[in-house]
């Protein structure tokens, strides 16, 4: 009964770092868009969304 818990419990950590070590990494893919003539309103509301949408952060970055 144990086992299951421990794991989920590091599939849970290991999500949390996943997320946290590709946030500023993202946020700066993101606003490199800038230059191409994006305002900075619509460029957070890309990360955003990107952040509440981890499948289309993963192709954004993929692109």
């Amino acid at each position: 009964m144990d086992l299951p818990k421990l794991t989920l419990r590091e599939i849970a950590n290991a999500l949390e770092q996943f997320t946290k070590d590709k946030t500023p990494y993202l946020y700066g893919e993101v606003m490199l868009i800038e230059v191409e003539g994006f305002d900075d309103y619509f460029l957070y509301s890309m990360f955003d969304y990107l952040m509440d949408h981890e499948f289309e952060a993963k192709a954004f970055l993929a692109k």
